[in-house]
């Protein structure tokens, strides 16, 4: 998954490039990751690979690498991946899902709720497009999304503020 972000920040235009690449198994638990987090002001970076009961992660800041190994109850899955899982019946208005993921911020396994919060219509690229409003709810932030009848995130609005619209590289950068 690559993403490219750009925003307005103190008085400034920043651009930030995030890349994240999983390897899962069938159930979509955790295998092995990277991550980066580059731009103007920001090279981060990290990977890591789950060891049985442990995952084994190594960060990347500013140049300087450090290694940690970090015990684990049980495999664990990104949020990223949760999707994935879902069916179109449990997406149905009101239906919930609950299940632990690893947070990157935390470094550890953390509950996530997902809950479908009904259809409604949202204007993108101009349109009035009909879709599902999904609530996701980790580790005291909640995401709200907007998925069309194709299964696509199409707008994503952060518990810290940010909005996030699904478009091609080219008009992102416009």
């Amino acid at each position: 998954d690559h993403t490219f972000l750009s925003f307005s920040m103190i008085g400034s235009r920043q651009e930030v490039n995030s890349y994240s690449r999983a390897v899962t198994d069938t159930l979509m638990r955790l295998q092995s990751f990277v991550f980066s987090l580059t731009g103007q002001d920001t090279d981060y970076g990290v990977r890591g690979r789950v060891d049985g009961n442990a995952l084994n992660v190594v960060m990347n800041v500013a140049g300087e690498s450090r290694g940690e190994r970090i015990e684990i109850e049980e495999p664990p899955q990104l949020p990223s991946t949760i999707q994935l899982l879902l069916d179109d019946e449990l997406l149905e208005s009101g239906g919930s899902y609950t299940t632990t993921v690893f947070d990157p911020s935390s470094m550890k396994n953390v509950p996530l709720t997902v809950q479908a919060a009904g259809d409604t219509s949202i204007q993108y690229r101009g349109e009035i497009v009909e879709v599902r409003k999904v609530l996701q709810q980790m580790g005291g932030l909640e995401i709200v999304s907007f998925v069309d009848s194709s299964g696509n995130v199409i707008v994503e609005q952060s518990g810290m503020g940010y909005r996030m619209v699904l478009e091609d590289e080219q008009s992102a950068r416009n």
